[in-house]
Formats: structure tokens, sequence, C-alpha cells
């Protein structure tokens, strides 16, 4: 038997659902489970280095934190996709 481990970082709640779809529709629809290593409550100013944002940071934003609570349509699509397994990785992705 062979095996497949399919894990995305950095959901978080700002995370288009759209996105979500268009990548990983193929995989759900042959009963692939996929691992979104999800940040619950992220940092619009999380750094990947001083002075440089998180590459998944997709617009501005005001400084400060989101809950993935924030954003319904994100987590309604999530709850209605049971292929996704959802991880914590980190809180507000932070860098140290």
């Amino acid at each position: 038997m062979k095996y497949v481990i399919i894990r995305d970082d950095d959901t978080h709640p700002l995370t288009p659902p759209d996105c979500l779809e268009r990548l990983y529709r193929p995989f759900l629809d042959r009963g692939m489970p996929v691992n979104l290593a999800t940040i619950p409550c992220v940092r619009t100013d999380a750094e990947f280095s001083p002075g440089v944002l998180e590459g998944f940071l997709l617009g501005k934003s005001t400084p400060g934190t989101r809950p993935i609570g924030d954003n319904p349509v994100l987590l309604e699509y999530l709850r209605s996709n049971p292929g996704f397994r959802i991880v914590q990785h980190g809180y507000h992705h932070d860098l140290y």
C-alpha cells in the first residue's frame, strides 16, 4: 500500500476558501485527506524576518490579530469538507 501525506502550512483567518477549493478539490474528490496546518489567531504583522512580512499575508491589513472565527465563510467551508484535517500550527505565527 502507498500513502501520500499532504500538509499545507499557514491556513489562517484571512485564507480565501476558493483558494483551498482550487488547490485541493482533486485530492478531496479522490478521498485523499489534506492536512491544513492552521494558525488559529494570526498576527497580521507577522514577519518572516525583520522587516519582511510573512508571504501568506496576501494584502495590507491593520496590525493586530485576527481569530479564525472572524471568517465564518472559511469555517463553513472547512466544516463542509470532511477531507480536510485541521492541525494547529502555532497560535499567532510569531517569528519567535
